[in-house]
Formats: C-alpha cells, sequence, structure tokens
C-alpha cells in the first residue's frame, strides 16, 4: 500500500482531541508522529515511526507521576533500534 501521507494525515485527524498532545518527530525514519493521552490513573505513550513503508509502534501505559519529557527520548531510542 501507499503510506505516504499517513502519518500527516493522523497528525491532522487528532489536533481537537481532548487530553491529547500530538507532534511531529525529525530525524526518526521516514516520519514520525508522538502522542501523549493523559486519562485518569496515568498516561498513554505512543510513538508511530514510518520508514522505508514499514510501520514501527512503541506504545506504554505509564503511571501518574511519568513525564512526558523523560519518556519521549527513551521510546525514540527504543524505536530507532526497532527500525535499523
Amino acid at each position: 500500500g501507499d503510506n505516504e501521507g499517513v502519518i500527516e494525515r493522523l497528525y491532522d485527524s487528532v489536533q481537537n482531541t481532548p487530553s491529547l498532545h500530538t507532534e511531529l518527530v525529525d530525524g526518526l525514519g521516514d516520519q514520525a508522529l508522538w502522542a501523549w493521552q493523559t486519562f485518569e490513573g496515568g498516561h498513554f505513550a505512543t510513538l508511530i515511526v514510518l520508514d522505508r513503508g514499514e510501520f514501527t509502534v512503541v506504545a506504554a501505559l505509564l503511571g501518574e507521576s511519568s513525564d512526558e519529557q523523560d519518556i519521549q527520548p527513551s521510546m525514540s531510542v527504543l524505536a530507532s533500534k526497532l527500525i535499523r
């Protein structure tokens, strides 16, 4: 299938979702999207990477004390190892 632009379309489609922070990530695969959702009791973090036509997804269910600024770099390192 043709996956060109799917990351941008996904990013655009969730921009008005309450409690969800998303951003496009540079330097990881061909395209990447970071999502951080807060809910009662914790957070759900997802990193979706498109590289050479294939998707890699890293996701984690985290406790309330988890900090997005700490989690995103760690998940990016993991994703970069998976797409090699």
